[in-house]
This record gives structure tokens, sequence and C-alpha cells, in this order.
């Protein structure tokens, strides 16, 4: 991917934590109804969100 296209991703409580880590391309975001977090990366890592408090680990 050339990282122009976001996917939604969902938290999967019966996977490890190992199988809800996706790749992060350029970047990554959490929203809620007013706001939206965007993270930008210069190179490719892993993101997962375990909470459902609004936090996003890179």
């Amino acid at each position: 991917m050339n990282g122009l296209f976001l996917t939604k991703k969902v938290f999967c409580e019966k996977l490890t934590v190992q199988g809800n880590v996706y790749p992060i391309v350029s970047s990554a975001f959490i929203q809620d109804n007013q706001k939206r977090l965007t993270v930008l990366t210069q190179q490719s890592s892993g993101v997962t969100s375990q909470r459902e408090n609004g936090e996003i680990e890179v």
C-alpha cells in the first residue's frame, strides 16, 4: 500500500496482544463524536488500541 487509505480496525478480545497490533504506514487516527487525533509517522511501525478510553500505542 502507498499509505493513502485508512482502514478501520476493531479490537478483538479473543486475540492476544500480538493479534491486535496493526501496521501503520504513514498515519493512524482515533476519534470520537467531537475530536480526531491523527498520528503521522516517517517510517512503518505497528499500532494498537488496547483500551476503550481513547489511547493508542505506537
